[in-house]
């Protein structure tokens, strides 16, 4: 599954109804902070009505469900752009210790040109070794 969030609007509606997947987004300060302040700058700096298919600036999309399904939204996205998985400008990691599994979210921020760029954020559930 995925959420696509053009602007900081589409993720103050979103963060009211996640989906349990998604809740470390919700949960997680830093994790809640980063991802509204890229949607911030994308605002800021390009436009908070900008069309994503036609305009500057970019967005943000989060990918979540199990490790296959969001492996391949990845791939689908990265192929879409045109893009290489390993060829991120940067790429932040939080992790959250739930009783029966750890929560990871990544944020990898992809430029596809000067002025055009995609926040990958994945969000998966590793399930804690017993021992």
């Amino acid at each position: 599954m995925y959420k696509v969030l053009k602007n900081e609007s589409d993720f103050d509606d979103w963060i009211r109804v996640l989906p349990d997947e998604v809740s470390a987004i919700s949960t997680q300060t830093a994790v809640k902070n980063s991802l509204k302040a890229i949607l911030q700058t994308f605002d800021t700096a390009y436009g908070k009505e900008r069309r994503i298919e036609a305009d500057l600036g970019g967005f943000a999309i989060v990918l979540f469900g199990d490790r296959t399904e969001v492996s391949e939204q990845e791939k689908n996205v990265l192929k879409y752009f045109n893009l290489n998985a390993d060829e991120y400008e940067y790429e932040e990691i939080y992790k959250q210790k739930e009783p029966e599994c750890t929560v990871e979210v990544t944020f990898r921020l992809y430029l596809c040109s000067s002025d055009y760029a995609v926040q990958v954020v994945r969000v998966l559930k590793k399930e804690n070794e017993n021992g």
